[in-house]
């Protein structure tokens, strides 16, 4: 644990962790921007729970089959930009450690086999639990557990 002082008093505290929010934002625009799908799925093994359940537009599925949709998903787009909106956080302890998040995204993305600009709207929600670990530096680990997300249909850009 890292040690930081008050006053010249010692305290015992763990290294900050970043608000539940922003934490699950930026995991879902790695997993999305990185150019390839090794980096990719570092994320992944990073981020996600091995047992974690996820479902997308009323499909259940493993890691493992979200993974290989998303690496499907992403040889067809490149994405180009996410915009995050109205945002929900729920924390699940006093510390903020885990939790449950919810936002909408509006992403355009570049088309890459017609190089045409397409939109499409996504509702996410994602369920975050905190395993602590004394061995780790932060006293644990945050990982999604639990992803839902309804995706709309591709819409072509108007320019």
């Amino acid at each position: 644990m890292a040690t930081l002082s008050s006053e010249g008093q010692g305290l015992e505290r763990p290294p900050p962790q970043i608000p539940l929010l922003y934490y699950v934002e930026k995991v879902e625009r790695a997993i999305h921007e990185f150019s390839n799908d090794e980096k990719a799925e570092d994320i992944f093994e990073e981020n996600f729970s091995p047992d974690a359940f996820i479902s997308i537009n009323k499909e259940p599925m493993n890691l493992a089959a979200f993974k290989t949709w998303l690496f499907n998903y992403r040889k067809k787009y490149l994405f180009l930009a996410f915009e995050f909106f109205n945002p929900v956080s729920v924390i699940s302890d006093k510390d903020g450690k885990g939790g449950t998040v919810g936002f909408a995204v509006k992403t355009q993305e570049m088309g890459k086999d017609d190089n045409k600009l397409w939109h499409s709207d996504l509702v996410a929600i994602f369920e975050v639990t905190w395993f602590p670990d004394s061995r780790d530096p932060a006293g644990g680990k945050r990982l999604i557990t639990k992803a839902f997300g309804a995706i709309g249909e591709f819409k072509p850009v108007i320019s």
